[in-house]
């Protein structure tokens, strides 16, 4: 498997979406995803599959004991590389964005 990186991300926010909250929450099922999301059924297995495909997550089939036809979502250690790339490069362009929104609100603002 390659090291992951930024651009390993499908394009838009929901995949980045998606495994931010796999990074913070933990192995979560797809029903919490369309929570979290506001997709559909559809929408939400279409990202897991592009994130699947990338190898950043896994879909674990009956590991629940409650319901072992229950689907579960977790995060690859491709999957947890790449939250860390992007928060990271997230982190270091923090300055430049913050002068950005600063120069808006002054327009907003009139100044």
């Amino acid at each position: 498997m390659h090291e992951a990186t930024g651009d390993d991300l499908p394009p838009g926010n929901t995949p980045t979406l998606v495994l931010c909250l796999l990074d913070l929450e933990g192995p979560l099922r797809p029903g919490y995803l369309m929570d979290a999301t506001g997709l559909s059924s559809g929408g939400v297995t279409k990202v897991l599959d592009r994130l699947e495909e990338r190898g950043l997550v896994r879909r674990e089939y009956g590991t629940l004991d409650e319901d072992h036809r229950a689907v579960v979502v977790t995060l690859t250690d491709a999957g947890r590389t790449a939250v860390r790339t992007f928060a990271r490069v997230t982190l270091e362009r923090f300055d430049d964005a913050r002068v950005i929104v600063k120069e808006i609100d002054n327009l907003l603002e009139g100044r």
